[in-house]
Parts: structure tokens; sequence; C-alpha cells
């Protein structure tokens, strides 16, 4: 379902325009692939917002093939960019086109369970050798030890082994060194809660936050939009995240119907 009247969409699409030949590019290959990505609505919200706030340093949670990370890039270039995927099959899809268009040296990309990651990152900030002792520990006793979110079965069909590596520490050890002024976060729906928290603790005084897809085709509003109920957890878990994040007293937040919702803070 489209949460707003389809002509309103369609005449509000209208105004997009891509912002190059290679996210254009990208995008439509995303489209054909049925690769999730941010709707033109909402990468036109995100023009005039980052053109605002100019962050220094953005921090993503969900890269799919690299689109919103590669716009960040186009948009920002003095800006640096770190993005966490679970997948690194993904992940290397997203280096690659990254690579292509350019922007690769300013996008950081992390493999790993998203709430996994910015935990290690914000705990390293506190104490990075006892973090470091602990991961090449794993690296030496267990490194085939899935992340909290990464499926648990070989038979699952998005299973991949997750693998710590001494290289991997090293990827979260230097994106936890970096300067984080925005975080956006458009991954698992239900780990929505997860990724503020770890999140806003690498961020610096008064950043914003934009959480993407956050009124899931309106399902979050009435769960008969959820047609044969397959996601009723993520929306029971949305709907519970919403009012965490306008009940948080140190956040300034709005909910808007742009896209498939948006929900934007800033640090008060």
């Amino acid at each position: 379902m489209n949460i707003v009247n389809d002509k309103i969409t369609d005449y509000l699409r209208s105004f997009h325009r891509p912002v190059d030949d290679g996210l254009e590019e990208l995008r439509n290959k995303c489209v054909e692939g049925r690769i999730p990505l941010i709707l033109p609505e909402t990468e036109d919200f995100l023009k005039v917002l980052l053109s605002i706030t100019r962050p220094r340093g953005i921090l993503e949670v969900g890269t799919a093939w690299g689109y919103s990370s590669a716009l960040f890039a186009k948009l920002l270039p003095d800006a640096m960019i770190t993005t966490i995927e679970k997948s690194e099959r993904v992940r290397e899809k997203a280096r690659f086109n990254h690579e292509q268009m350019g922007v690769g040296s300013r996008i950081d990309t992390l493999q790993g369970d998203g709430g996994e990651i910015l935990r290690y990152m914000a705990d390293m900030r506190e104490d990075r050798e006892k973090v470091i002792e602990e991961l090449l520990r794993r690296v030496h006793d267990d490194p085939e030890t899935a992340f909290a979110g990464a499926p648990t079965a070989v038979d699952e069909p998005d299973w991949e082994p997750d693998i710590m590596t001494e290289s991997r520490i090293e990827d979260i050890s230097r994106a936890s060194e970096g300067t984080y002024d925005f975080l956006f976060i458009d991954a698992a729906k239900s780990h929505y809660r997860e990724f503020l928290d770890q999140g806003l603790r690498l961020l610096e005084p008064e950043s914003v936050i934009l959480c993407d897809n956050v009124l899931m085709k309106a399902s979050v509003i009435d769960d008969g939009y959820d047609g044969h109920r397959r996601h009723r957890t993520n929306v029971k878990r949305m709907h519970e995240f919403l009012e965490y994040l306008c009940g948080r007293a140190d956040l300034e937040t709005v909910i808007m119907s742009c896209g498939d919702g948006l929900a934007l803070s800033r640090m008060i």
C-alpha cells in the first residue's frame, strides 16, 4: 500500500531529478533487481535536509547496494560516510558500486549485524583494548560465531558464515574513531531501537537522526494493511520504537508521511 494518495505521489515524483547519471543508473538496477533503496521523494527530502545540516560524518545502518551512501558522498564532498551491511555478498556489491561512481575512498563499508557493530564501535571508545582483546579471542578460539542478528542455520536461504577476522577488527576500530553528526537508519525494522540506542553513543551533540520506512505501508497504524500478517512482529516492534523515540526527552522528533514514513530527530 502507498501511505499517500497515489496521484499525490505521482505528482511529487514528477519533480524528482537524479543527482547524476551514475545514481540514476544504480537506482534503475536496484529497482530491476528488487533491491531495497530509498524512494525518490525520500531522496529529495534528504537532498534538502543534508544541504541544511551539512554533516561532517554520516553513520548509516543498512547499505544494500550502496545507493544512499553514494548519494551522501555525492551531495557532501567533504563528508566521510560509514555504512554497515550484514551480508558480505551485498557489502561487496556496494563497494563495487561505490568505486564505479568514484566515491569509494570516502565510504567505509563495514560487514556485520548493525546493532553488534555499533555496540563494538561505541564500546571501543570507552575501552578500546578490552574490546579488541575480546574480538581477537573470537578470531583465535571461535571465529565462526554468528552475530546476534544473523541466521543461525545453514539451510536458511539468507545464511552466510559470519567469521570474525583481524581485518574486520581493524575496520571496526577505524570506524569507531570517526566523528559522526548524522545517523541514517534503514535496516531490519524490528531492530530500530537497538540501532538508535547504540548509534546515539557515537554521535556528536545536536546531531540529526533519520529513520526510514517507519510507517511500513500503513501497517503500523492498522495491521489490516499487513495482508497475511507476515510482518506482525516487525510491525509491533516498529510501533513500540516510535512510542519510545517520541517519548525520549533528549530528542526532538517529528514523524512524516514522506515516502514510506520518516522519523526525523535532533539531539537536544
